[in-house]
């Protein structure tokens, strides 16, 4: 996918220019392969570019721009970073908007669960299994974000 996600960006930065937020939304998919596969340096500047040019571009309130934010946090979170976890909890808050903002605000709510598993399982599979009804009732054919959050609480459950 590594290279697949570099080629993509790389023709966006030709059409569009680099501070477009199509580049911005590769940045962040780049920052989260990166971060997945340990090459933390090089996840964090794509992720921090992404909600820099995701923010520019599309806005700071647009679900792209919350993408990237959710994204940055849980990495910094991941890696100890309190104020990031405080942030990525603020970006779970409830959002009566569009059905693309509320599946954000259900993301960052998974995450932090996820990473409350380890000290909490108790209250994170309690949290994760609140997300996933609510999802549930939005979204009754699923997608990837329920399958994303499924993943998540059955690895929180084999972990307790």
């Amino acid at each position: 996918a590594l290279p697949l996600v570099r080629e993509a960006r790389q023709l966006r930065a030709e059409r569009f220019g680099t501070g477009h937020e199509l580049v911005g939304d590769s940045d962040r998919l780049l920052g989260e392969i990166l971060a997945a596969l340990g090459h933390t340096e090089p996840a964090h500047a794509a992720l921090r570019n992404a909600v820099r040019v995701t923010r520019a571009g599309f806005g700071p309130t647009h679900s792209h721009t919350r993408r990237t934010e959710i994204s940055l946090a849980r990495f910094e979170a991941s890696g100890g970073d309190p104020a990031a976890y405080q942030r990525l909890r603020a970006l779970g808050k409830p959002n009566d908007g569009d059905i693309e903002q509320r599946k954000a605000s259900w993301l960052a709510r998974a995450y932090a669960a996820q990473l409350d598993c380890a000290t909490q399982p108790a209250p994170a599979l309690a949290e994760l299994d609140s997300v996933l009804a609510q999802m549930q009732l939005a979204l009754p054919e699923g997608g990837a974000i329920p399958r994303e959050t499924e993943q998540i609480r059955a690895s929180c459950a084999v972990s307790r």
